[in-house]
């Protein structure tokens, strides 16, 4: 067998640092492949002249009456090998050769038979031959088919490059099976014009994925820039619900880490306060008494120092607070399940005291938290006067008092109160009470006058003049007098003198 002249021989380079990556590159591949040498050509010219010389007479003696080029008998021919020239060039025919020599199938049994020499010399040649072709071509693959990626290589190619699952081969044809039924086989990988055309569209659609930012580009799920805009946001409000409660109830929710977060719409930014109460109240006496401690009970909990230190800072203030005293109060002597009401009275001033903007909204130039101002020079109140079941009177009380700092410098001014009603003009409060005794006065005096009311509606029934007119010559109340005539019903020519004085009045 040949040996390598360059076999166990170290090997040197001289590169460019430029180069070296490419020579490392290269080096990567050829330490991949085994090491074989190839044949040299002295080898093929010994062959060759063995091959004229004694193996293409025994050829010619024992096969060419089945095997010519005008037989072909089992579609061999023998009489095309003139050289090793014209051997080389099928050396799949030998292999055949050599594998009917040698299984004493080749010549048949009624043909002349070759002797144990030749036999052997013919096989011994055909091996050496082989073996010397198969080193001269080691490392060719031969033929390579010139192949285009399957519909799931393609896929899962650009899902690699782009990060995200697109699939643009769903539109193309189904890829047919080779004779092993592989979907990738070479040969079974055609191309056409109209699979051209598809992977044309599909690049462009892969196209219409990128975004261009300032730094380069991405790909997204979706085309249009709304969408994208929308995948932002989506991540800003991910990024708010990791650490905060999202929209949901105050007191709700999840831990700090965000492990059990809910996919919400939108993120208001209010941390939740569940974990941290809950520690607050564990580690009470610890941080009333060293409040530097507060460090180590967020370690302990898993919890943010920073907020954590806020939290505890502000229960343990001795500073007054209207606010905030009531909570310290109840912080102090709360047990482990009391944590729930008092991070429901934190979320009732949260909602007075904050407003809570959306997180994630374009534009805006308000930040996502802004502090509602109670302070009011003025309030506008409105009470609607509905008189309970079984009460006939109602009675308001106008009271105010203080934010729980003392009443020293307040003043309030209650701006006309008043009484409205429809259709009728408004009451002012401070004029009820005189209202009330004119009322009663003037109910007093037409009570005392009934007699005299009833003497008229009598005399109406024979008289001519409409009741406005008669209230006016006696100096009666026309209302009163209207009423008592509906009450004593006075047939149809009062009613008509009535009914048609209130048309024309």
């Amino acid at each position: 067998m040949p040996t390598c002249p360059n076999a166990g021989k170290p090997v040197r380079h001289t590169c460019s640092p430029s180069s070296l990556y490419v020579l490392l590159l290269l080096a990567s591949v050829v330490l991949s492949a085994p090491v074989l040498c190839v044949a040299d050509g002295e080898s093929f010219g010994r062959l060759g002249k063995e091959y004229v010389d004694h193996v293409r007479p025994v050829v010619r003696r024992l096969c060419l009456e089945c095997h010519s080029a005008k037989k072909k008998k089992g579609k061999l021919d023998l009489e095309r090998f003139v050289a090793l020239a014209d051997v080389r060039r099928a050396p799949r025919k030998w292999q055949k050769v050599v594998e009917q020599l040698e299984a004493g199938e080749m010549p048949p049994e009624d043909k002349p038979q070759p002797s144990a020499a030749d036999r052997r010399q013919l096989v011994d040649w055909a091996r050496r031959y082989l073996r010397a072709e198969a080193l001269a071509n080691a490392g060719d693959p031969g033929r390579v088919v010139l192949r285009r990626l399957s519909n799931a290589e393609y896929d899962n190619t650009i899902r690699d490059l782009t990060g995200v699952d697109l699939r643009p081969a769903r539109e193309f044809p189904i890829d047919s099976a080779a004779g092993e039924g592989f979907t990738n086989a070479g040969e079974a990988l055609v191309m056409s014009p109209a699979l051209l055309s598809k992977y044309l569209a599909s690049a462009k659609g892969v196209a219409d994925h990128a975004v261009l930012l300032p730094s380069g580009f991405r790909f997204s799920p979706k085309t249009t820039r709304s969408d994208w805009t929308n995948e932002i946001l989506g991540e800003i409000r991910a990024l708010y619900r990791s650490y905060t409660s999202g929209d949901r109830e105050v007191g709700r929710g999840d831990t700090w880490s965000g492990a059990n977060s809910i996919n919400t719409t939108a993120s208001d930014g209010r941390v939740d306060l569940a974990r941290f109460m809950a520690a607050l109240i564990r580690h009470r006496g610890r941080l009333i008494n060293d409040l530097d401690a507060v460090d180590v009970v967020a370690r302990e909990e898993n919890l943010n120092p920073v907020y954590l230190r806020h939290l505890a800072d502000m229960l343990t203030s001795q500073a007054p607070s209207p606010l905030l005293d009531g909570i310290r109060r109840r912080w102090r002597a709360a047990a482990p399940e009391d944590a729930d009401a008092i991070i429901a009275e934190i979320g009732t001033w949260q909602r007075v005291l904050w407003k809570f903007n959306v997180v994630g909204h374009l534009g805006l130039v308000r930040p996502w938290q802004e502090p509602t101002d109670l302070l009011a020079d003025r309030i506008a109140l409105k009470v609607d006067l509905k008189p309970r079941p079984g009460e006939s009177y109602i009675q308001v009380h106008l009271v105010a008092g203080d934010a729980g700092d003392g009443n020293r410098g307040d003043w309030v001014v209650w701006h006309k109160p008043r009484i409205e009603s429809k259709g009728r003009p408004p009451l002012l409060l401070r004029d009820v009470r005189a209202l009330a005794t004119k009322l009663d006065g003037e109910i007093q005096a037409e009570l005392a006058r009934t007699t005299r009311y009833l003497d008229v509606v009598a005399a109406l029934r024979s008289s001519k003049q409409t009741v406005d007119q008669v209230a006016a010559d006696l100096q009666l109340d026309p209302g009163l007098l209207r009423s008592w005539v509906g009450v004593l019903n006075l047939g149809q020519q009062a009613n008509r003198r009535i009914t048609g004085h209130s048309r024309t009045s």
